[in-house]
């Protein structure tokens, strides 16, 4: 019998096992993954090189890179945040390197050495890894769980699921009494059909801000916090809409508010930082009497694009 079943191998699954053995040397521990190969995300994330964390020390800083759940982050970031992970890898032989962005690479630019690194790990501590093990159902018995396989059952005393956004598990753990919020779609971009919109594919404009038009009543009743339906940040125009950092925010803080409206809402967009409208149009005027003959779109006006000036001037001449 196993003191602990790991179900999934992803590295999610691989971390928890590894430190349970660190601190429990003496438990029994087995990671349980359904397909033939394991931590397949981690070969291929951040382009085979593997963002492993970002540099960011402070927990309040760090927080904030984060739409939702702040409040909860904070204190499991108290504990184990970038500084911790960084110190995790080095003791067992992996160095890592900051680029420009913030973003936190293995030195051999190569997600094979994150791989590597935690399947020595589980060949030190004497961590079984069980590939090709589907789990069918789980059983909980007087003392411990039967995990049910295609061919074969474990039992386990413990178990840790580590499925990640598994619809199945989902409603496993639902039958063991556990409570699930509902989930809903988040960090997407959206989806607006508009003449000016398909004419700017491909520009990217800095500091926008992006606010929900919802009613007031109805933030109120999702318990939302009004001032969170304002995001700022960079946006991306696409072929489809838009997209960009200030999108992705503003549709993870409003997921439930926009799944609510079934995903039909207003924006209002302000390109001009922040600007109000009357001082925009004052800026303009004092540009149109100090160059009467030059066009808006070859102005620095706002730093804004000029081919988004120029499409924004013939969308109003149409």
């Amino acid at each position: 019998m196993l003191d602990i079943a790991v179900i999934g191998g992803g590295a999610a699954g691989f971390f928890a096992a590894i430190n349970i053995k660190i601190k429990h040397p003496h438990l029994k521990v087995a990671i349980l993954e359904k397909t033939k190969t394991v931590l397949g995300k981690v070969r291929i994330s951040g382009g085979g090189r593997c963002n492993v964390t970002h540099a960011c020390f402070s927990p309040k800083d760090l927080i904030t890179f984060y739409p939702r759940g702040k409040k909860e982050l904070l204190a499991i970031f108290n504990q184990f945040a970038p500084s911790e992970t960084i110190q995790w890898f080095k003791e067992k032989g992996v160095e890592l390197k900051t680029e420009s962005d913030g973003r936190m690479f293995p030195v051999t630019d190569s997600s094979e050495t994150i791989v590597n690194c935690f399947l020595n790990e589980c060949e030190k501590h004497q961590i079984k890894i069980q590939i090709n093990y589907p789990v069918q159902s789980i059983e909980k018995g007087e003392h411990s769980f039967i995990i049910h396989g295609e061919n074969e059952q474990i039992e386990a005393k413990q178990i840790v699921i580590a499925t990640g956004s598994s619809n199945y598990f989902w409603q496993l753990l639902k039958t063991f009494g556990h409570t699930l919020v509902a989930p809903v779609p988040s960090l997407f971009t959206f989806n607006i059909q508009h003449p000016l919109i398909q004419q700017l594919q491909g520009v990217a404009i800095p500091n926008v801000s992006v606010k929900l038009q919802v009613e007031k009543t109805l933030i109120k009743k999702l318990g939302l916090n009004a001032a969170d339906l304002e995001q700022k940040g960079s946006l991306l125009f696409t072929h489809w809409g838009l997209s960009g950092p200030a999108i992705l925010k503003l549709s993870a803080v409003g997921a439930r508010l926009l799944n609510h409206q079934n995903y039909e809402f207003d924006i209002a967009l302000n390109f001009c930082d922040e600007a109000k409208e009357e001082t925009v149009l004052n800026v303009l005027n004092a540009q149109r009497k100090l160059n009467p003959k030059k066009q808006v779109s070859t102005t620095s006006i706002y730093n804004l694009p000029s081919r988004f000036l120029e499409s924004t001037r013939s969308n109003d001449s149409n």
